[in-house]
């Protein structure tokens, strides 16, 4: 079952630690939009999930964005096509 998760940008930032001055921030308009979030050790082979979404496991997350969609293969593997 997912559950909801609210973030503020679609769009990642990333810091630049060597020099502050580089570092972007979001702007302060941004709009928020909610993703579902699943556990990827629970998704079966053949299931689908239509974005936005995050596909969560221990190593690394998976962004679904919206008007995207992923279905795990027979592999496992999480496959993600535009529709």
């Amino acid at each position: 079952m997912a559950r909801p998760l609210h973030l503020l940008l679609l769009s990642l930032v990333f810091l630049n630690v060597a020099s502050a001055d580089e570092t972007k921030l979001p702007p302060p308009d941004s709009k928020t939009i909610d993703f579902a979030v699943w556990d990827r050790n629970s998704l079966a082979a053949g299931q689908s999930i239509a974005g936005p979404a995050l596909v969560e496991e221990r190593e690394t997350t998976t962004v679904i964005l919206p008007g995207w969609s992923a279905t795990v293969h027979a592999t496992g593997c999480v496959i993600a096509e535009r529709k």
